[in-house]
């Protein structure tokens, strides 16, 4: 896809213009570093299509759900727990404590052209990692993490949606 066409895919979920990155094809290369023997979940939780990461202020990962672990039939049921009915939302799976923020930002690329916002001046950041492969499962993932953000309502908070459809279509898994 385009970067224009992922900003138009974006816009049908609701995502600004602003707030629209990339994953780039070196975060591979991240998760394949990883020690396959003790890390094994860690590992196949990042190469999941879609996660939502927050981060707190220091970069520290605070809550992260991935599609894997929501379950749902027709469609992923991300709030099956209420993980989405607090700020952070609660963690649907073991945290990542190998990587952080900025390991993640590393493989990420703004869509607007304009160089990241200053993260240090917010209390969270949280990153939603979505594609238009997995089609309405990405709107409702999108939706949720708004409804959720919108519980904060005394922290700032800066939320990166990364698009992965060029990730996924060129890995080599």
């Amino acid at each position: 896809m385009t970067p224009e066409e992922i900003l138009v895919q974006g816009e049908k979920y609701g995502i600004p213009r602003s707030d629209s990155y990339e994953m780039d094809s070196s975060y591979y290369a991240m998760i394949a570093t990883i020690d396959t023997v003790r890390y094994k979940r860690d590992q196949k939780n990042l190469f999941q299509p879609l996660q939502v990461l927050y981060f707190d202020a220091s970069g520290i990962m605070s809550s992260y759900s991935v599609n894997c672990s929501v379950g749902g039939f027709p469609n992923l049921r991300w709030n099956r727990y209420g993980t989405f009915d607090q700020f952070p939302a609660a963690v649907s799976v073991e945290l990542d404590t190998m990587t952080t923020l900025n390991d993640h930002l590393l493989h990420v690329n703004p869509l607007n052209n304009a160089p990241f916002p200053d993260l240090r001046t917010y209390d969270y950041t949280v990153l939603v990692y979505w594609n238009r492969f997995s089609g309405r499962q990405s709107k409702r993932l999108v939706r949720v993490v708004k409804d959720n953000v919108r519980l904060a309502k005394d922290k700032k908070v800066m939320v990166i949606y990364v698009n992965t459809d060029n990730f996924w279509a060129q890995a080599e898994l």
